[in-house]
């Protein structure tokens, strides 16, 4: 089941945009599962939003190109950037170049969308933020800002193909425990998805230019109880001591750049 747990800014049409998105991961994933399911059997299964970055990349390509008028992914955007083997760069001081790009670009109503995704993970069994997942969501408000400002330039020089710029840095937290999750019962879920939330409130927050950044939405996904054990991989193969690594739900956490 998805959930919007927090959301501010209703007035716009960016969070109604990024719950169409997440509507379509979320269902994306489920699909798969499916086939995954009917093909193998009854069998911990891998789940493409518990994958790795790029994997989830495409699911959320896929996604956003449903709810978008029109969309690209690494789309350029002309801000700095270090750019060792771009071959768009243009060589600027040294490695410095004005080939930055985006992760995705969406023409959404009467918006230019630029969306910046970054994963990390929390244990569900004992939520606690991570140095990996905070330096994570520092990058993502740090991209989603500079995307802002380099895609105002560019609707400064041509405002009908960039109008009303809009910039999302999205996060994934997906939990994980070598705890099993298929059994627990729809309160026990809702315990410990507060309990996550309730350190990401605490504990991940950008400190720029004196201000606190928090993230302006928070969405919860919670995989059926069939789908939520699965078999720890490294480096894309399965372990061979068969130990199983559970998912019970994932958090979305997004930025919206001022």
């Amino acid at each position: 089941m998805f959930k919007v747990v927090k959301e501010s800014g209703k007035s716009n049409g960016t969070g109604e945009f990024l719950k169409s998105v997440l509507i379509e991961v979320a269902t994306e994933n489920y699909r798969q599962l499916m086939q995954e399911n009917m093909s193998l059997g009854d069998i911990p299964l891998d789940p493409p939003l518990k994958a790795s970055e790029r994997i989830m990349s495409g699911l959320f390509a896929n996604a956003i190109s449903k709810v978008s008028a029109r969309s690209r992914p690494e789309a350029r955007i002309d801000r700095e950037k270090e750019c060792d083997n771009d071959p768009d760069a243009d060589e600027v001081d040294e490695k410095k170049s004005k080939a930055g790009r985006v992760d995705f670009l969406a023409w959404h109503g009467n918006r230019t969308i630029a969306i910046e995704l970054k994963v990390a993970g929390i244990n569900w069994s004992d939520p606690q933020i991570t140095i990996q997942a905070r330096n994570r969501w520092n990058k993502v408000v740090d991209q989603a800002t500079t995307a802002r400002k380099a895609l105002m330039e560019r609707s400064r020089e041509d405002k009908s193909r960039y109008p009303n710029i809009e910039s999302i840095g999205l996060m994934v937290l997906v939990t994980r425990s070598p705890k099993k999750a298929e059994h627990l019962n729809k309160e026990e879920i809702v315990v410990k998805i507060q309990e996550t939330i309730t350190e990401i409130k605490k504990n991940l927050v950008t400190e720029t230019n004196e201000k606190l950044i928090r993230p302006d939405f928070i969405a919860t996904y919670t995989f059926p109880s069939e789908f939520r054990d699965f078999i720890k991989k490294r480096r894309g193969k399965e372990n061979a001591d068969g130990k199983i690594s559970s998912t019970p739900f994932v958090i979305f956490m997004a930025y919206r750049a001022k």
